[in-house]
C-alpha cells in the first residue's frame, strides 16, 4: 500500500513540476516582452526554487533506500504508472565463455502488452564497474499473462569479482521521477548470480 501511495505521489509531483515550470517560463517570457522585469525575476525565482526542490526530492529518494541483493528466483516488479505487471527474475547463470545470465520475464497483465525493451540490464562487479550485455536483447514485447526466458551475455575482465545484475527502467524520464520507480532508486537493488546447479 505504501509503495502505491509513493508511486501516485511521484507521478503527481512529476506532472505538477512540468506544469509549474512551463507556466513559470511562460510568465518570464511574457513579462520580459512587456518590459516587466520585476515580474520576470519573480517568476524566474519561483520556477528555480521549484526546480531545486524537485531535484532534491529526486536525489533524496535513493539515499533513503538501503542497498539490497535478491537471491536467484526473486522477482523485481516494474510499474507503468500505478500498475506493476512486468516482473523480472534471474533463473540461471553460467560462465562458459564470459558471463551468461538467463532471465525470466513475466507479465500478469490482463490485456496490455509489456515492454521490457524499456529496461536497462547491467552486470556489476565487486569494485562497482558495470558491464552492458553484448548479446541477447529484450526488444520483443511481452504479451499479457505470458512469460519467457531470455539469455544475456556479458564480457567481464578476469579481475571482475562477484558479479551481480542490476535491472532498472532505462529511459531518460525514469531518472526524473522520484520514488520507487526512479531509475536511481531501482539501481540500489541487485540480483545475485549463482552458477546454475550450485544451489542444489
Amino acid at each position: 500500500m505504501l509503495n502505491l501511495v509513493l508511486r501516485v505521489a511521484a507521478v503527481a509531483a512529476f506532472l505538477a513540476t512540468a506544469v509549474a515550470l512551463t507556466l513559470s517560463a511562460g510568465v518570464v517570457l511574457a513579462a520580459a516582452a512587456a518590459g516587466r522585469r520585476r515580474l520576470a525575476r519573480r517568476a524566474l525565482a519561483v520556477g528555480g526554487a521549484w526546480a531545486l526542490l524537485y531535484a532534491g526530492l529526486v536525489l533524496l529518494g535513493p539515499l533513503l533506500v538501503a542497498r539490497r541483493t535478491l537471491a536467484p528466483g526473486a522477482e523485481l516488479a516494474f510499474c507503468d504508472g500505478i500498475d506493476c505487471h512486468l516482473h523480472v527474475a534471474v533463473v540461471g547463470a553460467g560462465w562458459p565463455s564470459g558471463l551468461e545470465v538467463r532471465l525470466r520475464l513475466r507479465s500478469d497483465a490482463r490485456q496490455a502488452l509489456e515492454y521490457p525493451a524499456h529496461l536497462r540490464v547491467v552486470a556489476i562487479d565487486e569494485a562497482g564497474h558495470t558491464y552492458a550485455p553484448v548479446a541477447g536483447d529484450l526488444r520483443e514485447p511481452l504479451a499479457a499473462g505470458t512469460a519467457r526466458e531470455v539469455t544475456l551475455r556479458f564480457v567481464l575482465p578476469k579481475e571482475a569479482k562477484s558479479p551481480r545484475l542490476i535491472v532498472h527502467w532505462g529511459d531518460w524520464e525514469d531518472y526524473l521521477v522520484p520514488g520507487p520507480e526512479s531509475a536511481l532508486t531501482q539501481r540500489r537493488t541487485s540480483l545475485l548470480l549463482v552458477p546454475s546447479g550450485a544451489a542444489s
